[in-house]
């Protein structure tokens, strides 16, 4: 008895060293076609259940990297490479996510979508009248009104409260469980959790104790967060969750000029990848400290650059050497005096406005753009962020009120500050939008069609202020420049700001004490 037990316990060993053995583990990466994050995968693929064996794998998993950093990217693509012979999974973003309801919603809803396109209704009924074929018409009735109950109650709509959403999610594997013949796992991957507005605390705490509570069920619900914050995720850390955690490091410089010379090299320049690595290497430099290294606002800033000067880059036959000498201010792009080849930037100019007035101001030469950028720079070193719902949402009693008018009855209640004060970038560009398209309607629809978007130009202004000190960096953002989380401030006396405001006919003068 004992012999054979164990003949079969080695024969079960050797087929699952066969299955995955040490040599496909190694070559994940590889397979993925990912770089960089060789480490990273393989401890992700260490925490996945590629072996059907949901008991053994941690029910939540941590990952934690700050923006652009391929955490979302490589995460997807592990899931996606062993999610049809191993395990279900769904991804939830954060744009999809209100409060703590509608991520409830929307994770049932997800799971219902899975489950409905890999066992269709019909299979589902085939599988239910083999399961009862040699059973009494008694228990076939039984069942089917079993059935029925369960699939009374898969309306993702009717979520509520987390008790509801875990007899939802009760009832949703009770009734697909009948597919399977062994143990699964469904991970549920929710992106930039530290985003997610409005949520409880102890969201994540009931989360991670779902899997004990649903039983009865093959399917076994597990749990993957992705932080950018690290500082954020602590705070779960300890207590009721002790989840395994993968850290991604920020890319280094040579590592972001290395991926973006292997994305676009192709796409830009087909015929001599030299010239193009050099081209992406000058745009990284010039603009990464002020994007930082935003893997997608540095790609949409490069393509736009080489689609600016892809004249001048074939007449010098791909000539780096002769290319930056014929053009030695490749970018700089706030001056309207190289309108002829940056119009992008000065599609906004006022042409018949040409006054003796405005020709003595030393702004002149300031696209409109750059201009509305200093205002807005203004506004956010003066005016802290709690000001914005004050400033930019209209009440009831105000709707009918003009902007100044409103804005006024606002100001009233606050007191400005007398010195300049840090903000993100973030916060700037959502500000410029407000002012630039409320005083320009007429340009929003054709500039919001644009592929690029309104980010590139902002870009190639915003550095130029940097360069010419008009806009400067916390003395403290110095030493890390590259960090999310750096902050500007305006170095222009707020009485240059009103003579700007002026010069273009800024409507909310109000806000320019």
């Amino acid at each position: 008895m004992n012999g054979d037990n164990s003949q079969d316990g080695s024969e079960i060993n050797e087929e699952y060293n066969n299955t995955f053995d040490n040599d496909n583990i190694n070559n994940i990466p590889d397979l993925l076609n990912i770089t960089y994050r060789q480490e990273q995968i393989l401890q992700l693929t260490s925490f996945l259940d590629l072996y059907n064996l949901p008991q053994t794998m941690p029910s939540v998993q941590f990952i934690n990297g700050p923006k652009s950093s391929g955490v979302n990217y490589v995460m997807r693509q592990v899931l996606q490479h062993y999610s049809q012979t191993c395990y279900e999974y769904i991804v939830v973003k954060k744009g999809s996510v209100i409060d703590h309801k509608s991520l409830m919603r929307e994770i049932g809803r997800k799971l219902y979508t899975l489950f409905a396109k890999k066992y269709p209704e019909d299979e589902i009924n085939d599988s239910e009248d083999l399961s009862y074929e040699k059973g009494s018409e008694e228990m076939s009735a039984l069942a089917f009104a079993k059935i029925k109950n369960i699939k009374s109650g898969l309306d993702s709509r009717a979520i509520e409260t987390f008790s509801s959403f875990k007899d939802y999610l009760q009832n949703l594997l009770l009734y697909y469980d009948i597919n399977i013949d062994s143990p699964t796992s469904i991970y549920i991957f929710l992106q930039e959790f530290d985003d997610y507005p409005l949520l409880d605390f102890n969201t994540i705490f009931r989360f991670s104790k779902i899997s004990e509570s649903l039983h009865g069920s093959k399917f076994q619900i597990k749990f993957i967060f992705s932080f950018k914050e690290n500082s954020v995720m602590k705070q779960y850390i300890g207590g009721m969750v002790n989840p395994v955690i993968t850290q991604f490091p920020r890319y280094t410089s040579l590592e972001i000029e290395s991926i973006l010379s292997s994305n676009l090299c192709k796409e830009l320049i087909n015929i001599d990848e030299v010239f193009g690595r050099q081209f992406i290497n000058i745009c990284c430099e010039s603009f990464s400290q002020t994007l930082g290294f935003d893997l997608m606002q540095l790609s949409k800033i490069i393509k736009y650059k080489y689609k600016e000067y892809e004249e001048e880059i074939v007449l010098c036959k791909y000539n780096f050497a002769k290319f930056l000498l014929n053009n030695k201010h490749i970018l700089q792009s706030v001056e309207v005096k190289t309108v002829k080849k940056r119009k992008y930037l000065d599609i906004n100019e006022d042409v018949d406005v040409e006054d003796k007035k405005q020709k003595e101001d030393k702004y002149i030469n300031f696209s409109r753009m750059t201009k509305y950028i200093l205002l807005s720079c203004y506004y956010c070193s003066y005016y802290p962020s709690k000001c914005d719902s004050l400033f930019f949402m209209k009440s009831i009693n105000e709707n009918l009120l003009p902007k100044s008018k409103s804005s006024r009855s606002s100001l009233s209640n606050y007191e400005l500050s007398t010195e300049p004060r840090g903000f993100a970038l973030e916060r700037l560009l959502l500000v410029f939008n407000i002012f630039f398209y409320q005083d320009n309607e007429d340009l929003s629809n054709s500039t919001m069609r644009n592929d690029l978007g309104t980010d590139v130009n902002f870009a190639n202004c915003f550095t130029q202020l940097l360069d010419i000190k008009y806009v400067g960096k916390n003395i403290n953002d110095y030493f890390d420049c590259y960090r999310t989380d750096c902050k500007y401030k305006l170095l222009l006396p707020p009485v240059e700001i009103k003579k700007i405001a002026e010069s273009i006919g800024f409507e909310r003068t109000e806000l320019v004490i």
